[in-house]
């Protein structure tokens, strides 16, 4: 058989101009499409880009106060708002699951469901304020912590420890084991505070190091800084020994003055016009008193007054006194009531100045509040369609 001739390759005939110059112009359309795409590709990505790293890199560090160089940022204040709003979200829950166990028209029952309506008000309320006074609450907790850090006072791993095992460890003995005997309470292990710590944990979604330095500490801090100014508080301090005579009208009142004033008995008409019946049969002894105990009306009038003598009527939110000072000490002795009163008067004066102070920032808008708060919507959601929590706050 004879071999066929191989073919050779046919050879497009050659573009004319018209022809090549079409053919290049529809390369150059074809490139600048291509550039076109990737040009809006690579600004879609961009735009992407950027909206992620504002809201999710960029926005969560943004300050929203700043305490003597200490800032705070958004996402810190998010974080620590989704937990409170959380943890106030499980009290409810625990508050109206308990509310349902007291039903039927049972007297004990029906004041159960009223004390436990009343806490449930009270959170209610708590949540509902949480957003706004959750910034203040930092800016205070740091305030205290920085002044402790000037003061060297400092906590220890042992002692936040044992803060927590004394809110997590019951007091009350668990239901009572069934035996042939006597029946019995079961003892409470000493260690299960761990357990109900741990629950807690997983129930609200912080870590230990977070419950510690957001619940524990701050409160550490306060009542060692509280200690430590209290220190500086004089146990005397001047005080009145004074009596009064309380009434409603202020025209009975001018008439019992005038009596007093013609040389009435003090003791006699205290028991019979004084609407005080704490003292009123005391001869309206109110007893030694230091400043701040009273209202400012009360106050101002006793302190002026020399031993023995008379006041005006003094009008007051309580109604109309006339007041008697006994006796005036400039350096008379306080009672441990007075002396913790008067330590809380200079723990609040020296926050209340600090707060004040032009070192205190705050940069929390209206925008950056919802931004925060709209987290904690999304977090919460999603923690409800989780089981039940198990635990209540702490």
């Amino acid at each position: 058989m004879a071999k066929k001739k191989a073919q050779k390759p046919i050879t497009p005939p050659p573009m004319t101009k018209k022809q090549l110059s079409r053919w290049q112009k529809e390369q150059r359309q074809e490139l600048l499409a291509k550039v076109f795409v990737a040009v809006v590709v690579a600004l879609l990505i961009g735009v992407l880009g950027f909206g992620y790293f504002r809201e999710f890199i960029a926005k969560p560090n943004e300050a929203i106060l700043n305490v003597n160089g200490t800032t705070v940022s958004l996402g810190t204040y998010a974080k620590i708002l989704t937990y409170r709003r959380w943890e106030l979200t499980m009290q409810m829950a625990y508050l109206q699951e308990l509310g349902s166990r007291y039903a039927g028209d049972d007297p004990e029952n029906a004041m159960m469901r009223q004390l436990v309506a009343q806490q449930l008000q009270q959170v209610q309320g708590q949540l509902y304020g949480v957003n706004t006074q959750l910034p203040e609450e930092l800016i205070v907790n740091e305030l205290i912590r920085q002044e402790a850090k000037r003061r060297n006072i400092t906590l220890t791993t042992e002692g936040v420890t044992r803060a927590i095992m004394d809110r997590f460890q019951p007091t009350q003995a668990e239901p009572v084991t069934a035996t042939t005997g006597t029946p019995t309470a079961t003892p409470i292990p000493a260690n299960k505070w761990q357990e109900n710590y741990k629950s807690y944990l997983a129930d609200t979604k912080i870590s230990d190091s977070e419950y510690r330095q957001w619940n524990v500490e701050p409160g550490l801090y306060r009542d060692k800084l509280r200690e430590a100014m209290g220190a500086t508080v004089p146990k005397v301090a001047e005080q009145v020994h004074a009596r009064h005579i309380l009434v409603k009208e202020e025209d009975k009142a001018k008439e019992v003055l005038a009596k007093l004033q013609s040389g009435a008995s003090f003791d006699a008409l205290a028991k019979e016009y004084s609407a005080d019946d704490s003292n009123k049969d005391k001869g309206g002894d109110l007893g030694w008193f230091p400043r701040g105990r009273t209202v400012p009306e009360f106050e101002n009038a006793a302190f002026a007054l020399a031993p023995g003598q008379l006041s005006q009527v003094i009008s007051t939110t309580f109604g109309f006194h006339i007041i008697k000072l006994d006796e005036k000490d400039p350096s008379y002795p306080l009672t441990d009531e007075d002396w913790e009163s008067m330590v809380d008067q200079a723990f609040a004066q020296w926050l209340d100045q600090q707060l004040k102070s032009p070192q205190v920032k705050r940069y929390l808008d209206s925008q950056k509040m919802l931004w925060a708060s709209d987290q904690a919507d999304k977090a919460i959601k999603a923690r409800q369609a989780a089981p039940q929590p198990r635990s209540t706050q702490r």
